[in-house]
């Protein structure tokens, strides 16, 4: 291995670099002197090609870019740009492994592509920038490591496709149209980086699977976007001041934990168009709306966090369903769960507390099953609108600043086994025509009556406490009808069974 020095003032042992490396011999080294190299190229054997730092300029003029058919070529302390015009390739690799270390890759006029299953590249402390398609495109199985480097100002700061399944690690990407695209089956692992003043931060795309671990994202408009049945995995991530934080589409069904977004302007999770997933152990706080589904999403929640946000905590909405279990929701400022028309939820063994709207609001002709569910300090408890559906089963619904169930006009459902108590209002009130079925549950020490039936309201009564309510346990207006069978009931006159 031997040292070759050029240098474009006559002073070293060529002044061009195609010189150089004609002459040069496997794995020598080729030094650079500072300079711009205004050069056509291409690189058939290994070798290293190492500048003076950001001053040592290798200038592309050849349209297919530098091409590099070796098994072995590395890039150290240079600028690499292109010369010239039109849509060109700034380093392609067809096979072996680029290595680029301590580089500026100015990309106005090309990128860097590393297509090809042998193909291989490993980037350290440089900087990507003002690339008009992708900065890094490694597709075709390639694979490799890019750390500690900066990607700015481009479209898109790294594609990977085909197969494609780099390291990422500790780099940065701001004002990027897009961070990192991975699709058409797409993979990586992606760790610690940050991601910042972007569009998308990541677009995963077309059954792309990667990893993306640590992250953080500021002041994107979407921090991750899922979309054309993609997977993938973000755990111990954060994002904050995103316009959406992560946004689920067209099918796909990725899986989130230990991931925390707050301060998103629109929705802190936003699923859509059959989107599925489970989302686990995360906090959602001071979103507009905490999770939104529409258009028959369908994910899983489990010990969800949602808190603060500025309107709802969670909404399913155009016939989404969802299941949330072991979630918490409180200190929204509108509803901590609504459920809009023609949509269905579950929830199960959570937490809706003190929000300024409803604990759960369901809207007309919705759904909602609630199971072993605490909903404490809310306005309103539970609101079902007009032609609704619920089954409320084991559940406490309890200091509501006005009524803790209130069943709108024909709405019906079921109550069973559950715990309305302490409610500055009625516990239950029916209007409308409205139909429940109340089953062995515990209405008492609301300050209003316990029950209340008005318009044409039908109610089932079987084997309930319904005592030390402020006022009457019963309040039936005219044309309501109540059968009862084995309540336990106060009046204004004492106790007596009915």
């Amino acid at each position: 291995m031997r040292t070759i020095v050029v240098d474009i003032d006559g002073k070293g042992d060529y002044i061009s670099i195609a010189d150089a490396l004609e002459q040069a011999s496997p794995f020598d080294v080729i030094m650079l002197k500072e300079g711009i190299y205004k050069e056509s190229f291409s690189v058939n054997k290994p070798v290293e090609i190492v500048g003076s730092g950001e001053n040592t300029i290798i200038a592309i003029t050849n349209k297919n870019g530098l091409v590099c058919t070796s098994s072995h070529l590395v890039l150290k302390d240079l600028t690499l740009c292109s010369q010239s015009s039109g849509t060109q390739v700034l380093v392609n690799t067809e096979k072996g492994h680029l290595i680029v270390s301590k580089c500026v890759l100015d990309c106005s006029k090309g990128n860097i592509v590393i297509s090809g299953k042998n193909t291989k590249l490993n980037m350290e402390k440089s900087i990507v920038k003002n690339s008009s398609c992708a900065g890094i495109t490694l597709e075709k199985c390639s694979t490799g490591s890019i750390q500690t480097t900066e990607f700015y100002n481009n479209d898109c700061g790294i594609s990977i496709s085909d197969g494609g399944n780099p390291l990422i690690r500790d780099c940065t990407f701001f004002n990027n149209s897009i961070g990192i695209n991975i699709n058409k089956l797409g993979e990586g692992f992606i760790d610690s980086c940050l991601f910042k003043n972007n569009d998308e931060g990541i677009l995963v795309m077309e059954g792309s699977n990667p990893v993306i671990r640590s992250c953080q994202f500021e002041h994107n408009k979407t921090a991750a976007l899922f979309e054309h049945a993609s997977l993938g995995i973000i755990e111990d991530c954060f994002m904050k001041y995103c316009d959406v934080g992560v946004n689920i589409s067209n099918g796909s069904n990725p899986i989130l934990r230990s991931v925390e977004i707050c301060s998103s302007g629109n929705y802190g999770l936003f699923f859509q168009e059959r989107a599925n997933g489970l989302v686990q152990g995360c906090v959602i706080a001071e979103c507009s709306i905490g999770v939104k589904l529409i258009n028959k999403a369908n994910p899983l929640l489990r010990h969800v966090y949602i808190s603060h946000c500025n309107r709802h905590g969670f909404v399913a909405a155009k016939d989404s369903e969802g299941l949330l279990e072991d979630c918490e929701i409180s200190f929204c400022q509108g509803s901590g769960c609504q459920i809009d028309a023609n949509s269905k939820t579950e929830i199960r063994n959570s937490r809706i507390n003190y929000n300024r709207e409803s604990g759960v609001f369901v809207s007309k002709q919705a759904g909602v099953v609630l199971v072993n569910c605490h909903i404490n300090g809310n306005y309103l408890g539970v609101n079902v609108d007009k032609h609704s559906w619920f089954e409320i089963i084991r559940s406490q619904i309890v200091r509501s600043e006005t009524t803790g169930v209130l069943i709108n006009e024909r709405a019906f459902g079921l109550l069973e086994r559950s715990y309305i108590c302490a409610n500055l209002g009625d516990g239950i009130e029916t209007l409308s025509g409205g139909e429940p079925v109340i089953r062995e549950c515990s209405v008492s020490q609301n300050f209003a009556y316990g029950i209340t039936l008005r318009n044409n309201s039908k109610v089932v009564l079987i084997g309930n406490y319904i005592k030390r309510n402020g006022l009457k346990s019963l309040n039936v207006e005219k044309n309501c009808e109540i059968v009862s069978l084995n309540n336990d009931l106060q009046d204004d006159e004492g106790f007596f069974k009915v």
